[in-house]
């Protein structure tokens, strides 16, 4: 008796969320746009939401345990300053995505980093960060299906070739 192969699911957390510059707004919206298509095509095979990542903690700890954890993870954090109301303001994103897919029981997880981070690093004025988020917008569609794709997939494929004299060659 043949098992209907189920369907698999994928889910992604998009950590860019809040009070955000609106360089920084319009980029998290055009993500947003993105995902909207993708789900008009694929229906509810995908699913997402965007998180604060800095909101929503008991505790100054809880918070750094959670943004910890992202760090380790892969997701770096991206430190902007920028002027507001005549008050410069330091704002540290978490520009990335969480993506899990859930296939015939099994669960994969993979992260995906929209804006290159600097944790050591100097914070970017946000009038330098133009250029690069423009950068990210142009990569956002591949960037959003190869990760897709890439936790999709069930297995590699695999190629063999036979060579004369009997030599076997193996590719992945």
């Amino acid at each position: 008796k043949k098992t209907k192969n189920q369907e698999s699911r994928i889910s992604l957390k998009i950590y860019l969320e809040g009070d955000l510059p609106a360089e920084i707004q319009g980029f998290r919206n055009a993500i947003e746009d993105k995902l909207k298509d993708f789900k008009s095509l694929a229906g509810n095979r995908i699913e997402y939401e965007f998180v604060n990542p800095n909101e929503g903690h008991a505790s100054k700890k809880e918070e750094y345990f959670f943004l910890k954890g992202l760090f380790n993870k892969g997701i770096l954090p991206t430190k902007v300053v920028y002027v507001k109301n005549g008050i410069q303001s330091q704002l540290v994103l978490w520009a990335g995505a969480e993506i899990s897919c859930s296939a015939n029981g099994v669960i994969k997880e993979s992260y995906l980093q929209f804006l290159p981070g600097n944790p050591n690093g100097d914070p970017l004025e946000l009038n330098r960060i133009n250029p690069i988020i423009e950068n990210a917008l142009n990569n956002l569609e591949y960037n959003l299906l190869s990760a897709m794709r890439k936790i999709s997939q069930s297995e590699k494929k695999r190629i063999a070739f036979l060579q004369g004299h009997g030599e076997y060659r193996d590719w992945e």
